[in-house]
């Protein structure tokens, strides 16, 4: 939602609160009316627009610049390196740190384990999970490499937060402005409304229990 802040921020001027209790706004109706089937079909076609959107702003970043051989000679030595560049316990502590918040952690996030649970069957779940990771490898190259270019040709930027959208006002005709802001904001409920369904099931099966006996009126 902070990201969903920032965009409407740096593109309409809309004050920071606005613009994230807007887009609050939009994620709890559509979730609350629509439960799983909504988070997921959305979710899907999200996912499709913000591939999409990558890619034609990398294809355009890389033509203006030059380039990838352009970005990439002026880099540092060790801008692809995947390990600390300092071996000092604060530096591993904080590499280990990230793979576990960001990395191991996501396999049992509540928001995998909805749709695991929510597929066809279990050769469903399991081949989706299958295709997943080779995606999310893949198309993860991109935004790094946006990144990367970002880092050698914008160097003095303001708000780092906004430096997809700024890529694209500096480099995308207006008309495909919009469609990148779309995937953007698609980014933003994609991850959001899953953290909603999740809070919510776990209140309605954990916590209201407590205060009622009989849950399952309480969940209906």
């Amino acid at each position: 939602m902070f990201t969903f802040g920032v965009l409407l921020e740096s593109l309409a001027g809309t004050p920071m609160a606005v613009s994230i209790i807007s887009g609050l706004f939009v994620m709890v109706v559509y979730t609350m009316i629509g439960g799983m089937w909504a988070v997921a079909l959305t979710d899907f076609i999200q996912m499709l627009v913000i591939v999409l959107g990558m890619f034609i702003l990398l294809y355009y970043v890389l033509d203006d610049v030059g380039g990838w051989n352009v970005i990439a000679v002026q880099l540092p030595e060790h801008a692809l390196r995947l390990i600390p560049l300092e071996h000092t316990l604060h530096s591993w502590l904080e590499y280990i740190h990230v793979w576990l918040a960001l990395g191991v952690s996501g396999i049992a996030a509540s928001s995998v384990i909805h749709r695991a649970l929510s597929a066809r069957s279990e050769a469903v779940a399991q081949n989706s999970f299958y295709i997943a990771s080779f995606a999310y490898v893949a198309l993860g190259v991109v935004p790094l490499t946006l990144g990367f270019v970002a880092s050698v040709t914008m160097p003095g930027l303001e708000n780092p937060n906004a430096v997809l959208t700024d890529l694209a006002i500096l480099h995308l005709p207006p008309i495909l402005v919009i469609l990148f802001v779309g995937a953007i904001v698609s980014a933003c409920l994609s991850g959001a409304d899953s953290i909603l369904l999740s809070a919510s099931t776990i209140i309605c099966t954990n916590l209201l229990p407590l205060v009622k006996k009989s849950r399952v009126k309480i969940c209906d």
